[in-house]
């Protein structure tokens, strides 16, 4: 199975995913984190798709990403690549990201508004199940 889409791109990076609560104690989400997952999850049902995840989680997969920034700032790519990958957990594209056993993670030219171009596919040689 392979899978190929256009998503947003992620708005928001590094420390400033989550806020604390001081007097709760409590760690939340920002709101533009979620904003942004559900602008994945959008983009990643456009095509009538409203199953579980598309690759369950038996499934190893190599995944090639492309970010076209929305301008010519520098950007951390790991910060980048965390958001992105986390919003596409939430939105059903994977079962759990640690299913990723092979990624190619480049940066293309600004794009406005920004884009990820997304290649997921199922590694050809699964292991066998455990042994008994």
């Amino acid at each position: 199975m392979q899978l190929a889409l256009s998503l947003p791109f992620p708005t928001i990076a590094g420390n400033h995913q989550h806020g604390i609560n001081w007097k709760s104690k409590r760690v939340f989400t920002v709101a533009k984190i979620k904003t942004y997952r559900l602008a994945v999850k959008s983009a990643a049902l456009t095509d009538g798709y409203r199953g579980g995840p598309r690759f369950g989680p038996g499934v190893q997969l190599d995944v090639k990403v492309l970010l076209h920034p929305p301008d010519k700032r520098k950007r951390d790519q790991d910060n980048a690549e965390k958001v992105f990958f986390d919003a596409c957990t939430k939105a059903g594209i994977w079962a759990d990201d640690s299913q990723i056993k092979h990624k190619d993670v480049t940066w293309g030219e600004p794009v406005k508004g920004g884009l990820v171009r997304l290649e997921v596919k199922a590694m050809e040689n699964q292991p066998a199940g455990p042994r008994a």
